[in-house]
């Protein structure tokens, strides 16, 4: 049965009787229906079958599941030759983008021993 929130002046929630929820901005740790699991296989699929690099653009909604996806992604290559690196452009708004990109790629090459020497 739904609860029902006595609604107050102005629209406020009068006293302390309606709880309110958050639900945690996280990507998943289980894919309950399938298809975001099914859309990181494929992801490692083409990285395992493809020569070279990739560079891969996830595209969706806020809340489609793209970091669920990443997640997922990840877990699956921890077994394989390939590295899941993740540059968020919104976190380096403002700044120099193409600076901020290499100087994050380089140090995550650097840390996974990937690339030596002066950086």
């Amino acid at each position: 049965m739904p609860v029902t929130c006595p609604v107050g002046p102005e629209g406020t929630i009068a006293g302390g009787d309606c709880p309110t929820h958050l639900i945690a901005d996280t990507p998943a740790g289980l894919d309950a229906f399938g298809s975001h699991q099914r859309i990181a296989n494929a992801i490692a699929g083409l990285i395992q079958t493809s020569p070279g690099g990739k560079s891969i653009g996830l595209s969706g909604t806020w809340g489609a599941g793209k970091s669920t996806v990443v997640q997922l992604l990840r877990e699956r290559c921890k077994s394989e030759q390939c590295e899941v690196w993740i540059f968020d452009a919104w976190a380096h708004e403002g700044d120099p983008l193409r600076r901020t990109f290499l100087e994050s790629l380089i140090a995550a090459l650097t840390t996974k021993e990937w690339l030596t020497g002066p950086a």
